[in-house]
């Protein structure tokens, strides 16, 4: 789907539609712009792979309630939901202005293919209500270029593929030093020659 923003996407009450899908063969990761719903409830919420939401458009409170455990939460443009694997969410409710959030998945074979095996899998840890511009520009950029039509090449997507999964890796993975090993980057020739393409 080739649209010119993701301001061109309707809004929507039901948090399942898809508005918008690039799927991992041509962005390097899955996209897909979600509506943040105006007012919404939604039960059994199963998240098997880690991901990222980041919201581009909307304003409100949600109750996300896990068991026993509910967070009463706000929703604001460039703010990012972090999800590890497997979380699930028993039920979630929002209230405010409809919006859109763009999501990322992260699945084992996705990230190796992008990584071509150095990484096999990510592990992020849950985080709720999250403000990084760091994430929120390679988020937007990579959902611009994807919905547009990859104007500045597929090398480009990658690159920011790849940026923003040694971003999360580095910020939002359990443990120390989880970021992908330096050795494993680039050198100074390398990014050289690789400039010189550009």
């Amino acid at each position: 789907m080739r649209l010119s923003s993701l301001h061109d996407l309707p809004t929507s009450d039901d948090p399942r539609q898809i508005l918008a899908h690039v799927p991992a063969s041509i962005a390097g990761l899955p996209l897909t712009v979600l509506p943040i719903p105006g007012r919404a409830r939604l039960t059994a919420d199963y998240h098997p792979t880690p991901r990222i939401f980041v919201a581009q458009q909307g304003y409100g409170r949600r109750w996300y309630r896990c068991g026993s455990t509910t967070w009463d939460m706000y929703t604001a443009p460039r703010m990012i939901e972090v999800y590890e694997r497997g979380l699930c969410f028993d039920e979630e409710i929002w209230e405010g202005e409809p919006g859109r959030c763009v999501l990322v998945k992260f699945s084992d074979h996705d990230v190796e293919t992008l990584t071509h095996g150095d990484v096999r899998s990510v592990e992020l840890s849950t985080r709720h209500e999250i403000f990084d511009d760091g994430i929120c520009r390679l988020v937007f950029e990579l959902a611009h270029e994807a919905f547009i039509g990859m104007p500045n090449g597929a090398v480009y997507v990658q690159g920011l593929c790849v940026s923003l999964l040694d971003a999360l890796l580095d910020r939002y993975a359990p443990g120390a030093g989880a970021k992908i090993p330096a050795a494993r980057t680039l050198g100074a020739a390398q990014q050289r020659r690789l400039a010189n393409l550009f």
